[in-house]
């Protein structure tokens, strides 16, 4: 069975239990572990066949979940697992987010990790644990930049409480089993730690919650986040597991609206929740041959849990001026300046302009912005969905100049919701049509010998601004006369 498809998705991001995956003292032995593999051998089995799964779902960044809490150095379980990645793929191709500094692995013996491609994303920033003291395994958060694109998306694998056991938090016979309290307080924790930071620290609003919740799709948990308003990428008739012949899903990815909106498809890859136990990596209470013939180091019964796997077109519309230039005339009235997105907006976006004049002009003396340039620069804000924006500026007629005056209108700040074009500026050239024109109030004369003195008058079209100078020539032999230059 092919991994689910995910259409035209720039990036691929995976949820994966992988059923206590413990390599013992890292060094061959330490073998039974508290979890997992009772010996050498069963753990051959058993990472061959994790390995074979992670390398069948080519997930540009995997969640895994049921990972031993035993660090992140050379022997540690997760250091392990990728020199395995590696050796099946290509050296480098695998590496794995180092634990976050404030013990945020937690106490339980099992623990949440990202593993990623170092092709295809690398971590902006160090890994955030949510420490809430709900939290028994604690949350984690990454997030990565996909390098062909520059995008960015944050991620959080999470392992709610489970839904065995008996106490305070026993089960209220409502459908939900045991601990459901807990993992109500587990979800109000995750929607905090997401919007406190989470999104604070990467600047972005993409987050996506990846995971084993617990809880099914209609559970109180679920509704939790999406009363927070993530939106689950997985409908009711999606399963991941299977419990008692019944089949469910435990497994969820969600997101934020704004990458919600940049969803491509998902699919559960069923390579483990339809296929029988016996042909998992146990070699407990099989026969010789049973453990020969029934296992082979394929992805099928590599764990209990199906893997989840989402697609993403991750991307920002870019913003840039529709003309590099613009030439008007003084006086024209209003002048619209556009601007264009080479995407629609996912979320309102802020653009600030910033205003410039060219030599000898005085700022704003034949135009006004709307809105108000006043201060040299403005805001435009872009709702979201736009796919342009523009601005208004008032050319008036000044009289007074006498000359060309050129405006240039600069990008210089963009919101998160945008990045940079490649026309970042527009050049506006307002042509003054008060420059005065001069002429001869008469084109010729005819005057009598001996008749005194005779006043030859030039117009200007408008007073100057300053003193102006014309040269005259003149052919006296029939007395003509005219501007040689001025």
């Amino acid at each position: 069975m092919a991994p689910p498809a995910v259409g035209a998705a720039n990036l691929k991001i995976a949820s994966f239990n992988v059923l206590n995956y413990f390599n013992g003292d890292g060094n061959g032995g330490g073998f039974p572990t508290s979890r997992g593999a009772n010996n050498s051998t069963e753990f051959s089995r058993q990472r061959a066949k994790i390995i074979a799964a992670i390398k069948g779902l080519n997930a540009d960044v995997i969640g895994l979940l049921k990972l031993e809490n035993d660090g992140d150095g050379v022997n540690s379980a997760i250091a392990d697992l990728v020199r395995g990645l590696n050796e099946a793929t290509s050296p480098g191709t695998y590496d794995y987010i180092r634990d976050p500094a404030n013990g945020g692995t937690g106490t339980d013996e099992i623990k949440v990790a990202f593993i990623y491609k170092s092709g295809s994303v690398r971590p902006v920033g160090s890994a955030l644990a949510d420490t809430n003291p709900n939290n028994n395994r604690s949350t984690l958060a990454q997030t990565f930049r996909v390098t062909a694109t520059n995008e960015i998306v944050s991620a959080v694998i999470n392992h709610f409480k489970s839904k065995g056991g008996t106490g305070a938090d026993a089960d209220q016979n409502d459908g939900q089993s045991a601990f459901n309290a807990t993992r109500i307080a587990q979800a109000n924790a995750l929607v905090s730690f997401v919007n406190e930071r989470v999104i604070p620290a990467a600047h972005d609003n993409d987050v996506i919650l990846l995971g084993d919740f617990n809880a099914y799709n209609e559970e109180d948990p679920i509704d939790v986040l999406r009363a927070a308003g993530f939106v689950n990428l997985f409908g009711p008739e999606s399963y991941s597991y299977v419990f008692d012949g019944q089949s469910g899903s435990l497994d969820h990815a969600l997101a934020t609206p704004s990458l919600a909106k940049q969803f491509t498809a998902r699919g559960k890859w069923h390579i483990n929740a339809d296929e029988p136990i016996f042909l998992d990596y146990n070699t407990k209470f099989k026969t010789a041959n049973q453990v020969t013939s029934f296992y082979e180091p394929t992805p099928y019964r590599s764990s209990d849990h199906d893997p989840v796997l989402v697609g993403l077109r991750l991307y920002t519309p870019s913003i840039s001026f529709a003309q590099a230039t613009t030439t008007v005339t003084e006086g024209a009235g209003t002048q619209t300046i556009n601007l264009t997105l080479s995407e629609p907006t996912l979320q309102e976006a802020t653009v600030t302009i910033s205003l410039s004049n060219g030599v000898g002009a005085t700022y704003g003396s034949d135009y006004t912005t709307t809105p108000d340039g006043a201060t040299n620069s403005f805001t435009v804000t872009i709702p979201a969905g736009s796919t342009a924006a523009s601005f208004s500026v008032n050319l008036m007629d000044d009289q007074l100049d006498e000359i060309d005056e050129e405006v240039v209108f600069a990008i210089t700040q963009v919101s998160s919701a945008l990045k940079l074009g490649s026309q970042a500026t527009s050049e506006l050239t307002i042509s003054d049509n008060d420059v005065p024109a001069i002429s001869f109030q008469q084109t010729n004369a005819t005057i009598n010998a001996g008749s005194g003195e005779y006043i030859i008058t030039l117009n200007a079209s408008i007073a100057p601004v300053s003193a102006q100078t014309v040269t005259i020539s003149i052919n006296d032999y029939d007395l003509q006369y005219g501007i040689k230059s001025d």
